[in-house]
């Protein structure tokens, strides 16, 4: 998963969390997310509202998670209400900071356990000659 944001979508009063902050929370968050229905930051083609109202404009980025199979079956949080429903979620929570930070280890490590298994062609040895 590649989230980069590098600009917020729509002015606030208050921001929580920086523009690094909130990618790292946001990884806490979809470390704590079915792995099969994750979070994925998307580009707006055309006008949105999110869970909580908030507008979200043609050219905006936004988080959005499938909820079921169906077409419209997605939560949809533009960049402002991700970064208070983030703020609300972990803020003064060090227990599920550190239960977001086990998972997303344990997946790495999992990861990596799969990658290490996967056989590298430029390490053959020619047996042919």
């Amino acid at each position: 998963m590649c989230v980069e944001i590098s600009h917020r979508s729509t002015a606030t009063d208050h921001e929580y969390h920086s523009a690094d902050e909130l990618v790292a929370m946001f990884k806490k968050l979809d470390a704590i997310s079915e792995e099969m229905l994750p979070w994925q930051e998307t580009k707006a083609r055309k006008e949105h509202s999110d869970l909580f109202g908030e507008g979200i404009r043609p050219g905006e980025y936004y988080f959005k998670r499938r909820t079921g199979h169906g077409f419209h079956d997605e939560v949809k949080l533009s960049q402002a209400s991700m970064d208070r429903f983030l703020y609300a979620l972990f803020a003064g929570n060090a227990r599920l900071q550190r239960i977001a930070e086990f998972l997303q280890e344990k997946r790495l490590d999992e990861m990596r356990e799969a990658l290490s298994k996967v056989p590298n062609p430029l390490n053959r040895t020619n047996t042919t000659r």
